[in-house]
């Protein structure tokens, strides 16, 4: 499925072409999304138009409210150490899925907390933006 590899402040990523962004993203919340995200965020993935964009990660905000979840918390732990290992083996990643709006994470928790306990600040991300209908 990824076709490219980009370099973003020293990590790689494997990167989908432009006609494959919105595929992806909504095969990534179909498989991994609860019914009641669909209904909070649904329209955001179906009515959005996906491009890749370079982001400072003090601009990424995270759903607090997931990441108050000891559960959540503890399933993020191994992912985590797991990107941290990829990331120091130069291994490339895919890029985070992020809310146009407000940059609200849709997918990545895993990457964005490696990426702020290693220091990174910018990484590449799928941004959706709604389209005003």
């Amino acid at each position: 499925m990824y076709n490219l590899i980009r370099d973003c402040n020293g990590l790689k990523y494997r990167l989908l072409g432009d006609d494959k962004i919105r595929e992806f993203v909504l095969d990534v919340a179909n498989a991994e999304w609860e019914p009641y995200d669909f209904e909070e965020y649904g329209d955001d993935l179906r009515y959005s138009v996906w491009e890749l964009r370079e982001v400072e990660l003090e601009q990424i905000e995270p759903n607090e409210e997931l990441l108050a979840s000891p559960n959540f918390q503890e399933d993020l732990k191994p992912r985590i150490a797991e990107i941290k290992a990829l990331l120091q083996n130069a291994q490339a990643i895919p890029p985070l899925i992020l809310r146009g709006s407000d940059f609200l994470i849709f997918d990545g928790y895993a990457r964005y907390q490696a990426f702020k306990d290693l220091g990174i600040r910018k990484c590449l991300a799928y941004v959706g933006m709604r389209n005003p209908t």
